[in-house]
């Protein structure tokens, strides 16, 4: 006979809590669907996490270069390797959250449902009107079959003339470093959709990589904005399944709730074991505070000025 109760595995008694089955599998389809929301949001930071650190990785290039009189090929050979795992980083972590997204929503509320038909729809909106979102993915195939995405780093100085500073008589002199794209290898690569290749070869002034990347990153992020309000209302409801399951364990445990599972037995067989922590609820709350504000991404970049 199977039986479904709360236990607190702390207590050395076997102290439980009756629940009915249809209680229990709603409580577990919405704890279940918790942590799947919380792994996209996961996702979607290991993404920007990827994308910081490429950031990173250039502005320390040009800060090094500053510093030190440093132009040996084999610098520029290292600093090209460096750049181009970066690259590779972000590009696999989009390619990840883009697929997986599609199974998670999927396994939420199946194929056919409005939610999984929606984010199919956004995810090809956003790459039908950019042109970065539309390279990004042909470089994603590139450096995955063919070759890796640039042919060298370009280091560059511009003297930015005197201003207002009574410091800053002989104005300063800006470094950056620039990756640039191996635009040949791409042209070659025939198993590519050459005709976004010629979009990119036929703009005048081409994009920055960097600029573009960071571009296909915040339409990453405007998807996910749009996977936020799909699933919102579900999410404060599965919420309320696990809250309401907490309360019935505090109230009879009188006790601190750490451990406390939602467990199916058949005898003395557990079949299912399922974690009541709240945790799951402030990490999703941490997530959607620290990555939002996508409209302007595209448009944000750091620079060290003063």
């Amino acid at each position: 006979m199977r039986t479904y109760q709360i236990k607190n595995p702390v207590f050395e008694a076997e102290i439980t809590i009756d629940v009915a089955k249809h209680e229990f599998e709603q409580a577990a389809r919405g704890i279940n669907a918790l942590e799947t929301i919380v792994a996209i949001e996961e996702k979607l930071d290991i993404v920007l996490e990827n994308f910081r650190e490429y950031e990173e990785e250039l502005l320390r290039l040009a800060l090094y270069h500053s510093h030190h009189r440093d132009l040996s090929w084999t610098q520029f050979r290292l600093q090209r390797h460096v750049v181009n795992r970066r690259i590779l980083n972000v590009l696999s972590a989009a390619r990840m959250y883009i697929d997986q997204v599609r199974a998670d929503v999927a396994a939420l509320y199946g194929t056919a449902s409005r939610q999984y038909e929606a984010i199919v729809a956004e995810m090809s909106a956003r790459y039908d009107e950019s042109i970065a979102y539309r390279v990004m993915e042909v470089l994603r195939n590139h450096v995955q079959h063919h070759s890796l995405p640039i042919s060298e780093v370009v280091l560059r100085t511009r003297h930015e003339p005197f201003g207002n500073d009574p410091f800053d008589e002989r104005g300063r002199l800006r470094y950056s470093v620039i990756p640039e794209l191996d635009l040949q290898r791409l042209k070659s690569n025939q198993r590519l959709k050459q005709s976004i290749v010629r979009e990119l070869v036929d703009i005048t002034p081409r994009p920055a990589l960097t600029h573009m990347l960071r571009q296909y990153v915040g339409s990453l992020g405007l998807v996910h904005e749009r996977l936020r309000t799909l699933t919102d209302g579900d999410c404060d409801h599965w919420i309320s399944l696990l809250v309401e399951m907490r309360e019935r364990a505090k109230a009879r445990f009188e006790t601190d709730l750490v451990g406390v599972v939602l467990i199916e037995r058949e005898g003395k067989d557990i079949l299912r074991e399922l974690s009541l922590q709240d945790e799951v609820v402030g990490r999703r709350e941490t997530l959607r505070k620290i990555n939002r504000n996508f409209m302007s991404f595209a448009i944000r970049y750091a620079a060290s000025e003063t």
